[in-house]
């Protein structure tokens, strides 16, 4: 799985990747509106991140979409997977990135109760690559901070 920064999204992938996990998304988003769910991804301004994901076929299987939140610390809010079993291949990507751009920490946005949620928690199940260190609660959701190791 190669990870890169962009600077847009390809709305075709996106709406393709949507469709192919659909279920999964709207659980862990709380809503199923895919128009309001791809607006996050095309917000443009100097403070967001963007990066997408490649399987070895060269097919887009994730984007992901963040900002500083504060210094050093990225705050990834939203991610659209082709399916279930992509984010865990993308995690060294991504963590390797995120310290290039000089971050020290990354905050991620999850649903409580959700598989995304307790992965976030489980530092991604990469104790070499993250630390969990805190939440908040931010109404339906949780911003979970995570130590880039």
């Amino acid at each position: 799985m190669i990870v890169t920064q962009i600077d847009q999204i390809d709305d075709a992938e996106f709406d393709r990747m949507y469709a192919s996990n659909r279920t999964q998304l709207v659980s862990n988003i709380g809503f199923d509106d895919i128009n309001v769910f791809r607006a996050s991804f095309n917000r443009e301004d100097n403070e967001v991140i963007k990066f997408k994901a490649v399987n070895e076929l060269n097919e887009v299987v994730a984007y992901f979409v963040g900002e500083t939140s504060e210094p050093n610390t990225a705050y990834m809010y939203n991610m659209i997977t082709v399916n279930q079993d992509t984010l865990p291949l993308t995690i060294e990507g991504s963590a390797n990135i995120l310290k290039s751009l000089g971050y020290t920490h990354v905050e991620f946005c999850v649903k409580p109760d959700t598989g995304t949620y307790n992965y976030t928690k489980s530092s991604m199940n990469r104790p070499d690559l993250y630390d969990y260190e805190s939440e908040i609660n931010i109404g339906d959701y949780h911003k979970t901070k995570l130590r880039l190791v």
